[in-house]
């Protein structure tokens, strides 16, 4: 038997990636505060998720498994278990070798006319934004993606492509996994 806080806060066990807003035929949750889990990984992962739940104040959350081990599902669970709104969830892929692209896609762009068109970041406000392949580029000298990603999260704020009017980041919590080991 684990303990399971987001459990005894609700009463029920959330089924990852199932908001309770979200129409299903099948049910969101198991009612009780506790979980019965056989695998010690499982249960590790289980009190990490835990732990992150329980910090309203979390900026960055990065989670590391091998490919196929559930890290966009166990990603999906967090905002609905530390109460960030899950409708305006974003998520996007790092695994491509078009950099310029991420960046638009991530922080928007300016538009002839001057307006602004909303990257991720921007669409993700009082949410959460999950960066899948964070590894990516595998050429390591190409982190330019990375390295903007630090900045907008250290810094709260960001420049849309071919802009120099600084946008704030609102609220945004940033899940970023990658099948690389913490080592790697």
């Amino acid at each position: 038997m684990c303990d399971y806080p987001r459990g005894r806060i609700c009463g029920t066990i959330p089924i990852p990636g199932k908001g309770s807003k979200e129409k299903h035929k099948e049910p969101t949750g198991v009612n009780t505060p506790e979980v019965v889990v056989v695998s010690p990984v499982a249960a590790e992962a289980l009190d990490e998720l835990s732990r992150i739940w329980q910090d309203p104040f979390a900026k960055s959350v990065l989670i590391s498994a091998p490919p196929g081990s559930g890290k966009e599902v166990f990603a999906h669970s967090i905002p609905y278990g530390n109460n960030r709104p899950t409708e305006n969830l974003q998520t996007l892929s790092l695994a491509t070798d078009d950099q310029q692209g991420l960046l638009r896609q991530l922080y928007g762009k300016e538009r002839e006319d001057g307006s602004i068109e909303e990257g991720l970041i921007a669409k993700a406000a009082k949410s959460m934004l999950f960066l899948d392949e964070l590894h990516q580029p595998k050429n390591i000298g190409d982190s330019t993606i990375r390295a903007s990603v630090l900045r907008a999260l250290e810094s709260d704020e960001f420049f849309p492509v071919e802009s120099n009017r600084r946008q704030k980041v609102d609220d945004v919590l940033f899940v970023m996994a990658t099948s690389k080991t913490l080592e790697d």
